[in-house]
Formats: structure tokens, sequence, C-alpha cells
């Protein structure tokens, strides 16, 4: 906009309301991407939170080689966008390749009949 008002003819300028439409688009446009930016950050405290709620559960599903895994969920780990289940086994699931999750396994140390 500013090249264009710089490079523009003097004796056609470029109208007013023309100049407030460039501006209004540009700032739709700013909005549109600050709350593109607002929605994947809600979407990836939402995946950490629903993530470390299966910590302690067992999960099974396929890992990124599309191999069966499971194992009891550890903790969570997050790289960029990607949430994963880090697994007792040793293996790591996403989160979004889980296919099943059972309750924690129930303990029976001090329990007497």
């Amino acid at each position: 906009m500013v090249t264009q008002l710089q490079n523009q003819d003097p004796t056609d300028p470029v109208k007013n309301s023309d100049l407030l439409a460039q501006v209004s688009q540009i700032s739709q446009l700013q909005s549109s991407t600050t709350l593109t930016s607002t929605l994947q950050s809600l979407t990836l405290q939402n995946q950490i939170g629903s993530a470390s709620n299966l910590i302690g559960k067992t999960v099974r599903g396929l890992d990124a080689a599309r191999d069966p895994v499971s194992g009891i969920v550890t903790s969570v780990k997050v790289s960029g966008s990607d949430v994963n289940l880090e697994l007792d086994s040793g293996n790591t699931l996403a989160l979004g390749s889980v296919q099943e999750i059972t309750p924690a396994p129930s303990s029976t140390v001090g329990v007497t009949n």
C-alpha cells in the first residue's frame, strides 16, 4: 500500500474510499491470521491436556512405521505441534494414533482379604 501511494499518479490520486477499503482488508487479514494462531494454540493445549490424562493408562495403536505398539503411558512429549505419548515399553505413540485405551492396572499392594 505504501508503494502504491508513493507511485500513484498525482493527476489521478487514489480515492479515499479505495484507500479505506484496502486498510480494512489488511486489518481483516491480520485479524484472521491472529485468530488462526490462537486456535492452533488452543488445539495444542487441548491435546496436551488429553494426553496428560492418559498417563498411567494402557494404550494401543500404530507407531509412525504403522507397526502395532502398546504400553502404559509414562509421559507426554510435545514437539512443535505434535503430541506424543511415551510408553513404558520404550515406544512412542502419536496421540492421534491411539486406537484403544484401557484403565490403569489396579494395584494390590497392601490389600488384605
